[in-house]
């Protein structure tokens, strides 16, 4: 009777123990899923990785290192636990469906990269992530340029064919080899350099004025090209150039002035 006492005392104190640690993990999980749904539902101008594979991830750590607001959606288990150890932000599922990009926040993100790695998802997630938010900035990748006409026309703004890409990279290296240098300090992580592309409307306050009568000189910036609503491209301007509505402004300055001025000035919407 002892022994029989002894071992039911000792099978349920292990039963209470494994109920217990199945609970605290499962309360964990369920905390920890509902702190990042409110995070998510918080986020505004921010955004969204689809896919993180090698471009994917490469893309995260570019954003982290800008103190950019980003979310990475993905369905592998494996590349979600690794975000999760890196402090990203993630949605767990297939970036092809509505719900979950509509969890990652598309309708209130800045832009959405489209980056796994066959054609047809990132066609699928561009055409949706345009009929979701009509205004987003989209940019996808492609493995040929036929499938990059297709993402264009499914509403991509900018589609990147990698190997088309890399060739003209490689090109202007040979043409050009003194141009390596620059294209190393630029697109490091430790740059101090930064391009951004500025739009101007109605209610900005650099519309009507000349170039050249600008503050983007005493903040940092230098504009290279001005892009008119018409299409037509000025490179490089002049200081008489007239800023118009719907103006592009592509400017290069110091990575701090480029962040500063986009915070400061609201009335012009950023494209990035």
């Amino acid at each position: 009777m002892l022994y029989l006492i002894a071992g039911l005392g000792i099978f349920l104190f292990a039963v209470v123990q494994l109920g217990e640690m199945v609970v605290r993990v499962q309360l964990t999980g369920w905390l920890k899923r509902r702190d990042m749904m409110r995070a998510l539902g918080a986020l505004q101008d921010h955004f969204i990785i689809c896919g993180c594979g090698r471009m994917g991830h490469a893309l995260g750590e570019q954003l982290h290192h800008q103190q950019k607001p980003f979310v990475v959606i993905d369905r592998d288990d494996k590349v979600l636990e690794e975000c999760d150890q890196l402090g990203w932000q993630f949605v767990s599922g297939d970036a092809t469906d509505d719900r979950v990009l509509e969890s990652a926040g598309v309708k209130r993100a800045r832009g959405i990269a489209v980056v796994m790695d066959a054609d047809a998802d990132n066609l699928f997630t561009v055409l949706s992530a345009r009929l979701l938010a009509p205004q987003l900035q989209i940019v996808a990748r492609a493995t040929d340029q036929a499938a990059a006409k297709k993402m264009e026309r499914a509403g991509a703004n900018r589609v990147v064919c990698l190997h088309a890409a890399g060739a003209r990279t490689m090109a202007q290296f040979m043409v050009n080899p003194s141009v390596e240098d620059f294209f190393e300090v630029f697109s490091s992580l430790g740059t101090a350099i930064d391009l951004a592309e500025l739009r101007l409307d109605a209610q900005s306050v650099y519309v009507g004025q000349r170039l050249k009568d600008t503050d983007f000189q005493d903040r940092g910036i230098v504009v290279v090209a001005i892009r008119r609503a018409n299409g037509r491209i000025e490179i490089p301007p002049t200081g008489e150039s007239l800023l118009q509505v719907g103006d592009r402004l592509i400017a290069l300055g110091d990575a701090s002035a480029i962040s500063r001025f986009l915070a400061a000035d609201r009335s012009s919407a950023p494209d990035r």
